[in-house]
């Protein structure tokens, strides 16, 4: 999609000049011409996206030289409180993070270049972040999703197993190479990450399948596999893959193409249908696989290093109620103590 850089004038000499633009028009120019190439594909759709759809129709008319403390403060108070587009609600706390980071780094080019005279959203104070209660499947619910997948006619079940025993994320599983299942090894090489995104490319299209790194440096690990898992996989991978060459995708369709994340969620729910479960988003699977560690014992360092968390803080906050069960039940067992 091709915009109007309206304010900016491209002088003969090639330099730039601005008169006050709008925030829409130096946006416009500041994403195409400076962010856009030096970021993933996946993160300049996410970008445009908050841009147009969110920050543009409240604050796109307004001169940079308008865009005060004031204003923008009041903009982001909006946006959590009923930001988002169905107004059914505010955006949440990760959401609005992103466009301060966008607005932000936008301003900060503007400031530098002699453009805005002082950057405000630098000031800006964002709500304290609210970790909600995750939805965790019971063991015995557990159980019922893993029959189900084991049983299903899809051979692709194994990726559930998979998830359920690894945490890993839905766009992980569908970008799985064959080669990424180390079975000698028992270890799972996560190191990419399979999404559809807006196609920004004047190609046609108005998405893309983009197999990229994952967003950040922690999500790219190595899971070892327990010994069950290592034969479930072994069993997967002689029955329909047996001629499968390191690059071939780990979980496929009948023409042997990656399946797209959102395709994997349709199957995953009827899987959660023949197994008599309610109705749940495939993230589920790894929030049972983090409160079924944590009810074995293992360590919140341990487990946010197998989660690919950029540190256990996040994990801890995440699992609290899962943590703080754990700790209930230690704590009931002094009860032993005091009846001596």
């Amino acid at each position: 999609m091709e915009r109007n850089y309206g304010a900016m004038h491209v002088m003969e000499s090639g330099s730039q000049s601005w008169e006050n633009p709008c925030l829409e028009d130096f946006l416009t120019y500041w994403f195409y011409q400076v962010e856009k190439n030096t970021v993933k594909p996946s993160t300049a759709a996410t970008f445009y996206d908050l841009i147009y759809r969110h920050i543009v129709p409240k604050l796109g008319k307004y001169r940079l030289s308008d865009l005060n403390l004031f204003l923008l403060q009041a903009f982001f108070n909006q946006q959590y409180e009923n930001g988002r587009i169905d107004r059914t609600g505010g955006l949440s706390y990760q959401t609005i993070s992103s466009m301060c980071t966008i607005l932000n780094s936008a301003l900060n080019y503007a400031e530098s270049n002699g453009i805005l005279e002082r950057n405000y959203c630098k000031d800006i104070r964002l709500p304290k972040r609210e970790w909600k209660k995750v939805r965790v499947f019971t063991k015995e619910e557990q159980k019922k999703i893993e029959y189900a997948a084991i049983h299903s006619k899809n051979p692709n079940g194994i990726g559930i197993i998979l998830c359920l025993y690894t945490g890993i994320r839905i766009g992980e599983l569908c970008a799985l190479h064959i080669g990424d299942v180390d079975i000698c090894q028992r270890v799972l090489h996560v190191q990419r990450t399979l999404e559809r995104i807006k196609c920004l490319e004047n190609t046609g299209r108005k998405t893309m399948l983009y197999e990229g790194r994952p967003k950040s440096h922690s999500s790219i690990r190595d899971i070892p596999l327990p010994g069950f898992l290592v034969l479930l996989l072994q069993e997967y991978r002689d029955q329909y893959k047996p001629d499968a060459a390191c690059d071939d995708s780990f979980i496929s369709g009948k023409s042997g193409n990656p399946i797209e994340p959102r395709v994997y969620q349709k199957y995953f729910q009827t899987v959660l249908n023949r197994a008599g479960v309610g109705n749940a988003n495939f993230h589920c699977l790894r929030h049972t696989f983090a409160t079924r560690a944590l009810e074995e014992g293992v360590d919140p360092k341990t487990l946010s290093e197998l989660l690919g968390h950029s540190n256990a803080s996040i994990t801890m906050n995440i699992y609290a109620h899962s943590l703080y069960e754990h700790k209930y039940e230690a704590m009931e067992k002094l009860e032993a103590v005091y009846r001596v």
